[in-house]
């Protein structure tokens, strides 16, 4: 009982830091109501739209064209119309022009893709927007397909058929913000992956040392800036009260009660961590003077083994450098050919794989084999191949109207008989070179602690710069996965960042609630 009272006490603690970081708990909470909470839906429904929405609106009718519209994308006050004598192309050039760091695109997609939300969109035409000029064709062996991506100059003012496929839809034209991450995932996406890092690691991890829900939530507050924090707090706020209403009570309360289970079976916060520095809890010293072994890495052996069989077979073999195995590679018994060797090496290596490039430009023989593939580092041009074979896997163009450039893609290519053929006709050599890398970015091999408090400052980062509505829509999946979710996934979602920002504005508006209710 006595060590409850003291999880409660250091649960409503946290809350009251989130809360008194701001003089904001006051105008986004409103005093509780006794009516049925509304849908989830709009954070401001009765909001007067924005004059970036009414221009695309009548830009749509006037043109008889669909625009979709980046949300990231800032319009500054002074933003007007286009006169109405201007053509399709010259309208929506002078539009884009007034926008900060906006772009203008025509999109072509294949015909059986449901049209994309306009963040996903966008995330995409910035990947292949950043993606070497020269074009590169990703083949992968293993499963026997190959990707290519086309880039185009001087682009023509029109086009009267979807190059993708004359009998399909008519374009769409894109406005989106230049100056967000290239990697093609929205906000969402990029925090989806990092959870799931985290809780691959956790499930790793023995239950003495996975991160204590409150404690997560009280770092995410006290490594803000002071410029960062009434912003992000108001977010927050706006977002859970969003949620709040949108969740069914029995759903709330037991969200609520399995955050307080999960910081009960957690381990104790650290004394640093309690506001004003208070030692309701006790820490851990032991823990907190333990060093971590170093964790050995084979590398360098990684490195001489691919060089090995580079010689051998006559090719050029990139490796990652992020690429640090844990476990001494060696080559497989039995190996005829240098696809079979590549192949095992991999399998050995924990998410690890390796693809043949094919470029525009012959590969430097002479140069050794750190130097840079279509101008890119091999850092980056591993990213390049990340962030080309995460999009969708279907046909995609996107024409640069201010620019005059465009870019194709075409994923999924069945490697046959014509594939070198299919590369001659669109000027790529025949002659690959090998890249060798981890499918999941980050740089060295530190131990899962170091991993894991990473990934938890990574997704607070990111939580920093999501809007109210962005983070409205991960709660909203939060709650489905916890409805959905055994008790074990329950329990692990309930350390993420994301929940310890949605449980410090629930147990306020409850505790208001419970206050307003009649005796």
């Amino acid at each position: 009982m006595q060590v409850r009272k003291l999880v409660l006490k250091a649960l409503f603690a946290t809350i009251a830091t989130f809360c008194s970081c701001a003089p904001l708990y006051a105008q986004q909470f409103p005093p509780a109501s006794s009516e049925p909470s509304r849908p989830t839906g709009s954070l401001s429904p009765g909001a007067e739209p924005s004059a970036l929405t009414v221009i695309v609106e009548q830009l749509e009718k006037r043109y008889n064209v669909e625009i979709s519209v980046d949300p990231r994308l800032v319009a500054p006050a002074s933003l007007r119309a286009p006169g109405k004598d201007l053509s399709l192309f010259a309208a929506l050039s002078a539009f884009t022009r007034q926008l900060n760091h906006g772009a203008l695109h025509r999109i072509y997609l294949d015909r059986d893709r449901v049209q994309p939300p306009p963040e996903k969109l966008a995330a995409e035409v910035r990947a292949l927007s950043h993606l070497p000029s020269q074009g590169m064709v990703i083949e992968d062996p293993t499963h026997n397909r190959a990707l290519f991506f086309l880039p185009e100059q001087r682009l023509p003012d029109g086009r009267d058929t979807n190059p993708l496929d004359p009998t399909g839809a008519k374009p769409l034209f894109l406005l989106s913000d230049t100056a967000a991450p290239v990697d093609g995932r929205t906000q969402a996406e990029r925090l989806a992956d990092l959870q799931a890092q985290q809780l691959e690691i956790m499930a790793r991890l023995p239950a003495s040392e996975r991160p204590n829900p409150m404690q997560t939530g009280l770092e995410m507050v006290q490594n803000l800036l002071p410029s960062q924090r009434d912003t992000f707090l108001s977010t927050i706020l706006q977002a859970g009260l969003q949620t709040w209403q949108g969740a069914s009570p029995d759903t709330r309360n037991a969200m609520m009660q399995q955050f307080v289970q999960t910081a009960q079976q957690s381990k104790p916060l650290t004394r640093p961590s309690l506001p004003g520095g208070s030692a309701d809890v006790a820490g851990d010293p032991q823990a907190q003077q333990r060093k971590e072994a170093p964790i050995p890495t084979y590398g360098k052996e990684l490195r001489a083994l691919l060089d090995t069989l580079a010689q051998r077979y006559r090719v050029r073999i990139l490796l990652d450098p992020d690429l640090l195995p844990t476990t001494r590679p060696q080559l497989p018994a039995n190996t005829s050919s240098l696809d079979q060797a590549l192949d095992g090496i991999a399998k050995a290596l924990n998410g690890v794989t390796w693809r043949r490039i094919y470029t525009r430009q012959p590969p430097p023989d002479s140069q050794p084999a750190s130097s840079p593939v279509l101008g890119l580092p091999i850092r980056d041009l591993v990213a390049a191949i990340r962030t080309v074979e995460r999009l969708p896997r279907v046909a995609f163009r996107a024409d640069s109207l201010l620019s005059r450039d465009s870019v194709t893609l075409r994923p999924d290519i069945s490697v046959s008989s014509s594939f070198t053929g299919d590369l001659t006709k669109l000027r790529f050599l025949a002659r690959p070179t090998y890249v060798f890398y981890t499918l999941r970015e980050g740089g060295g091999n530190p131990s899962d602690a170091k991993q894991l408090a990473e990934l938890q400052r990574r997704q607070s980062d990111l939580l920093q710069e999501m809007s109210a509505e962005e983070m409205a829509g991960v709660m909203i999946g939060e709650i489905e996965q916890f409805q959905s979710g055994d008790a074990d996934t329950r329990t692990a979602r309930m350390r993420l960042p994301m929940m310890a920002a949605m449980m410090a504005t629930w147990f306020p508006r409850k505790a208001q609630e419970d206050r307003a209710a009649p005796p």
